[in-house]
């Protein structure tokens, strides 16, 4: 009799030190984010949230973000025994263990995924400022941000994947959405303002320029708020009067027309203007006019310490031929 009460006595004192350590089964998503932001990894989880998003493939695994009330956490699927793939608006029960090298911050194993309906409503998207991203508690939450669009890059690894450059306030933002959701004509719609929704990602893998960046999971979710309007630019410029406001975390476009007189790799122009002011280009696309052409360049001002250059520039034909008192020869 005494040897069973001191064993039921040491399972009892074992359990609670247990819990006491973190052996205890977390079942509520504010302990799970706080676990993993304590890098407090092995523990145990068991959650009922709703699926707002889905992530990319990495070795056959899938990352999706779940979220209950104002709280989200990025998981990876393990369910290999008895795959199950969500879909963004169901509500699921999911049972994991927080685990060592995932690439996201807030990232966990997911062993168990049960569906328990489908077609729910998602938490309502958090309107916040660019420079608040970054604020403890936003990470993996829906988000909407304004901003101009500077720049739409292509991943280096994935080619199919766009990052849209977002300059909101004196903030940077990325948000990065696959080639065939996102919508057509960006390019030519540099310097528009733009509103994106996305899940917010404090720490998106091993690009460290690129701590506030939002996942987009389709192109209803980029709206065009208004269309760029690009200003001429000032003949004062073309003399060497150029204040350094004017380069200094710009999001306006300006235009310029002019003859061509070179082109040069992929994307490079050279024109003179009607004042005979030579301009150098970095073309946005890698179709190059023609010497000789009288075109419109657009673009944003920067400058090499020496010569005025429109960096992601578009061209086009000029409204009207360029008057010179000479024609360039062709470089």
């Amino acid at each position: 009799m005494r040897c069973a009460l001191f064993i039921a006595v040491s399972l009892s004192v074992a359990a609670l030190w247990g819990e006491s350590n973190g052996n205890a089964v977390l079942r509520d998503i504010h302990e799970v984010r706080t676990a993993i932001e304590d890098l407090r990894f092995g523990t145990k989880f068991d959650i009922q949230a709703t699926i707002t998003g889905l992530g990319q493939t990495y070795s056959e695994k899938t990352l999706f973000t779940v979220q209950s009330g104002d709280a989200a956490i990025s998981c990876w699927n393990h369910t290999d025994d008895k795959p199950v793939s969500p879909r963004i608006g169901d509500f699921v029960r999911i049972v994991g263990v927080l685990n060592h090298g995932q690439t996201f911050r807030l990232a966990a194993d997911c062993t168990q995924i049960e569906i328990l309906s489908s077609h729910n409503a998602l938490p309502a998207v958090r309107n916040i400022q660019a420079k608040d991203l970054l604020n403890p508690g936003n990470d993996n939450l829906r988000v909407r941000i304004e901003g101009v669009l500077t720049d739409v890059l292509t991943d280096e690894f994935y080619t199919s994947l766009l990052y849209l450059v977002i300059r909101s306030g004196d903030e940077i933002v990325y948000a990065n959405v696959w080639e065939k959701d996102a919508p057509a004509g960006l390019l030519e719609n540099l310097g528009a303002r733009i509103a994106v929704e996305g899940i917010f990602r404090g720490h998106l893998g091993y690009r460290l320029l690129m701590r506030k960046s939002l996942v987009v999971t389709g192109s209803n979710h980029i709206t065009i708020l208004d269309r760029p309007q690009p200003a001429p630019l000032p003949d004062s410029f073309l003399y060497g009067e150029m204040p350094s406001s004017a380069f200094r975390k710009t999001t306006r476009t300006h235009y310029i027309d002019g003859r061509v007189v070179a082109v040069w790799g992929k994307n490079q122009v050279l024109i003179t203007t009607g004042t005979r002011n030579l301009i150098h280009a970095e073309l946005v696309r890698p179709i190059l006019p023609k010497v000789g052409a009288d075109i419109r360049l657009t673009g944003f001002l920067e400058s090499d310490l020496f010569n005025l250059i429109l960096v992601r520039a578009t061209w086009s034909p000029a409204p009207e031929p360029t008057s010179l008192s000479h024609n360039p020869p062709a470089m």
